[in-house]
């Protein structure tokens, strides 16, 4: 049986522009994390990593929160692409979570084999 994957949902994260306060001690900080996820066709997530100012760790994990992989990503790292090979996890829902300062994004994708093994992204 041939395995297809379907590409259901791209995730694009990007930073946010605020408009300066007029009380410096409420100024919220500008978004600095920049990320993109998305399925290749050999079934692998990629994730790519813009340049950001603080340390990122990257976690992936299963349903039931085990960490099934870890990266640390350094502020002075340009930009990174980072690729899990999923082809090998079994039928479920996986979450990767990226983690810098104090932004966290956490994006789901899922892994079904109706008739055809496919891996979404929410």
């Amino acid at each position: 049986m041939k395995n297809v994957l379907t590409l259901m949902l791209g995730l694009a994260l990007s930073t946010a522009s605020f408009a300066l306060p007029t009380h410096p001690s409420t100024e919220p900080e500008a978004s600095s994390l920049q990320a993109m996820m998305y399925v290749t066709k050999a079934q692998k997530v990629q994730i790519a990593i813009g340049q950001n100012s603080n340390r990122a760790v990257v976690e992936l994990r299963d349903a039931r929160g085990r960490v099934l992989d870890q990266q640390v990503v350094s502020a002075r790292q340009k930009a990174v692409k980072l690729s899990y090979d999923v082809s090998s996890l079994a039928d479920g829902t996986y979450s990767v979570t990226i983690k810098a300062g104090k932004e966290t994004v956490t994006k789901t994708f899922t892994i079904a084999v109706p008739s055809e093994r496919t891996i979404e992204i929410s």
